[in-house]
């Protein structure tokens, strides 16, 4: 039986069954890791990161949208379940490039404001570069910072006529490198009114130490409104909808006149910056589900005293009323919930018979809604 059992199971793999051989016997492709060959190996399967096409051994340890790894199995399928959703793509749109035909533009979009401005001795500049290591196009911003008199460098774009709209995006992605062995903490700025004043929302980002260009995505929801990098109390949140300029700056500053960057090097800096633009998280537009545990934090205390009370017995300013009119208000509050009832009750009723006459419930709105017609007097 198993002889007849063998050839119709090889027949009911699908054509392009490398997709399920491991890495090391893919022609051209030994030593690949899985995640790199899954989604090139089968044209049927959806983008990478998109779908988890067969479900082996997970390292949870391990980042949890990584693909899993097929264990040492001699070639053999252990299991094979069908497609299931991980994590969907972001969505990007760019809104300066620093390569190719963009990168006359987005340099062009550009201006510096060191602390020359207030007496310091910083120099910094967004000009056209090429990659340290690789050799491809970029923008480079780079200069000499230094703490007298001062302490920050930056370059932003010229502030709009027409601000840029944000509305249905998730945040700001950068896909920049910073120099080998040197970690700085930069800082992301973003003006949203057309005048230039000192207010503006800010948030920090740390380009990892990597020789290759990192994509950073910074949501709106991690900037928060400050001045003179000092947070301003009780400032509405960043919402994206209007942005007239945005920024990057390097300060020994984060967050407060005493908050000092601990990231922070004084002296010359490179920071190479690929494109800039929005982003969308499609998991914030729809509900999805959420295999993967979270760290939990302390439990929201809910008051007890839900409602407050009855506010008919107080005033305005919070002292309580004489027991007259705490009765009055009583009474008359009954008599006017009787009233309502019953108008309801009355209302329902016609409802119920016009549904029964076949009158549906947008013409019988329109019926029981519309003024009278006045008739014509002689």
């Amino acid at each position: 039986m198993r002889h007849f059992i063998a050839p119709l199971l090889l027949l009911a793999l699908p054509l392009h069954s490398s997709a399920f051989l491991p890495a090391a016997t893919l022609p051209g492709r030994a030593g690949a890791s899985t995640a790199s060959w899954l989604s090139a190996a089968s044209p049927n399967r959806v983008p990478l990161r998109s779908c988890q096409g067969i479900e082996m051994q997970v390292d949870s340890k391990k980042d949890p949208y990584s693909f899993p790894s097929f264990p040492n199995s001699g070639g053999r399928v252990r299991s094979m379940a069908p497609m299931q959703p991980v994590r969907e793509r972001f969505q990007e749109s760019a809104i300066l490039r620093f390569s190719g035909d963009g990168l006359k533009d987005a340099l062009g979009a550009m201006e510096r404001f060191d602390d020359q401005i207030m007496g310091g001795i910083s120099q910094s500049n967004m000009i056209s570069g090429t990659a340290k290591g690789l050799g491809t196009e970029c923008g480079v911003f780079a200069g000499v910072v230094r703490v007298q008199g001062g302490g920050f460098v930056g370059c932003r774009t010229k502030i709009l006529s027409e601000p840029l709209d944000g509305t249905g995006f998730t945040g700001i992605y950068l896909k920049t490198r910073g120099e080998e062995g040197t970690a700085l903490t930069y800082k992301l700025n973003i003006r949203d009114g057309p005048t230039s004043n000192e207010v503006v929302y800010q948030t920090e980002f740390t380009p990892p130490p990597s020789p290759d260009f990192s994509t950073i995505r910074l949501p709106f929801s991690a900037f928060r409104k400050v001045k003179r990098a000092v947070p301003i109390p009780g400032a509405e949140p960043l919402g994206g909808q209007k942005i007239y300029q945005f920024g990057l700056v390097l300060s020994k500053f984060s967050f407060g006149e005493t908050d000092f960057n601990t990231m922070f090097k004084a002296g010359r800096f490179r920071l190479e910056v690929e494109e800039i633009g929005f982003y969308r998280d499609p998991r914030q537009m729809a509900a999805y589900i959420d295999d993967f545990p979270a760290d939990k934090l302390p439990p929201v205390v809910v008051s007890q005293a839900v409602g407050g009370g009855d506010t008919l017995n107080y005033r305005a300013d919070g002292t309580k009323r004489s027991w007259f009119k705490r009765f009055f208000f009583k009474r008359l509050r009954k008599e006017l919930a009787k009233r309502v009832a019953k108008r309801r009750s009355g209302v329902a009723q016609e409802l119920l018979d016009a549904r029964k006459n076949g009158i549906t419930l947008s013409q019988w709105r329109k019926d029981t809604q519309a003024p009278p017609v006045k008739e014509p007097t002689e």
